[in-house]
């Protein structure tokens, strides 16, 4: 079965959730910011903090992991800039309308 994965390997993500746990600190010298901009270096199946259980991580290319972490960052806290800029378009749109 050919699965498709939510993030191609170079494209760029906006964090949309950057409230991490004091744990992350030990496995990035600096966590992703809200609203940042970053770029997919690879995508790995890594254990969640919270529950341990087996999840598709992100590695950005702008925030290095340190070298000894096998960490990743869960994908649920990023969106594709492509589609953040198309959705925040809809927005507007949508506004525009319904104040005529």
């Amino acid at each position: 079965m050919d699965q498709k994965l939510p993030f191609p390997i170079g494209e760029k993500v906006i964090c949309l959730h950057a409230h991490f746990a004091e744990e992350a600190q030990k496995h990035f010298p600096a966590l992703p910011k809200e609203g940042g901009i970053y770029t997919i270096s690879h995508l790995q199946w890594s254990p969640e903090h919270n529950t341990g259980r087996i999840a598709l991580g992100i590695c950005l290319v702008e925030l290095p992991r340190l070298p000894e972490s096998g960490a990743s960052l869960s994908w649920w806290r990023f969106r594709l800039l492509s589609d953040e800029k198309t959705l925040r378009a809809r927005q507007r749109s949508s506004q525009v309308k319904s104040e005529k």
